[in-house]
């Protein structure tokens, strides 16, 4: 049954193993969850996370429940998360790469893969992603900086008076800075806050959005030390022009 309890149908959604594939449901879990539709492990079992191997020990038909059981896509969504954290980051790496090359995010020959930096972008998004499809919108600014800034991200921190002067700040600060690592630019950022006299949230917001154009995601050093310093001064650089066109284009 679907969620509103009347017959399963396509109108509740995705209804086919092919669809659920290309949205990046993971095989354990489709399984898992297939399993469950009328069935639990017993009374005093906890969790209903199991691995292919625990599923098979513990499946009987003679506790399936006769009552329709419902499909509920939430939480499959919601169990898929569960399995692909529960996976090590180079399993996760080797499921996420035919997503991320099919999106253009990477190039598709072997050469042109570069598995240690789709390794360390996928350790900070693991604990965030429940399926596969959303890999490519949740890490796109780790592949490219061609992204547009989130409109409501851009008016509250790239809109404020003193933005321009904390970005050429912040690429002041990045130069100065012999190795990007979240202890250097946790204390380079702060100081900047404190001799602009702003607080430190006032720094990391307006560089957040610079660098990825959203005000979510990962902690804002560890993504900035994966983009490299090149790449961030680059980005910090691209913001400024950003802002100094549109003050331009207002006073026109």
């Amino acid at each position: 049954l679907g969620t509103d309890r009347s017959k399963l149908s396509k109108r509740h959604g995705a209804t086919s193993l092919e669809a659920f594939r290309q949205r990046g449901v993971v095989p354990d879990c489709m399984l898992t969850f297939l399993a469950l539709l009328g069935w639990s492990a017993g009374a005093g079992e906890e969790g209903e996370i199991f691995s292919r191997e625990e599923l098979i020990a513990r499946f009987d038909l003679s506790a399936v429940n006769k009552a329709g059981a419902v499909f509920d896509h939430e939480k499959l969504e919601w169990m898929n998360g569960c399995y692909l954290r529960a996976l090590s980051v180079e399993a996760l790496t080797e499921l996420a790469i035919p997503v991320l090359v099919e999106a253009g995010l990477i190039g598709g020959t072997p050469a042109e893969i570069d598995r240690g930096k789709v390794r360390e972008v996928l350790s900070l998004t693991q604990e965030r992603v429940k399926l596969l499809s959303e890999l490519p919108d949740m890490t796109r600014y780790f592949f490219t900086a061609d992204f547009e800034y989130d409109p409501k991200a851009e008016s509250k921190w790239l809109t404020k008076p003193e933005t321009a002067d904390t970005l050429r700040g912040l690429i002041a600060a990045l130069d100065s800075i012999p190795e990007l690592t979240h202890e250097s630019l946790e204390e380079a950022v702060r100081a900047l806050a404190e001799q602009a006299g702003l607080s430190a949230a006032k720094v990391i917001h307006p560089c957040r959005v610079a660098v990825t154009g959203r005000t979510f995601g990962p902690g804002l050093f560890e993504l900035m030390v994966v983009l490299g310093k090149a790449e961030c001064v680059r980005r910090l650089r691209r913001a400024l022009d950003h802002v100094q066109a549109q003050k331009e284009g207002e006073t026109q």
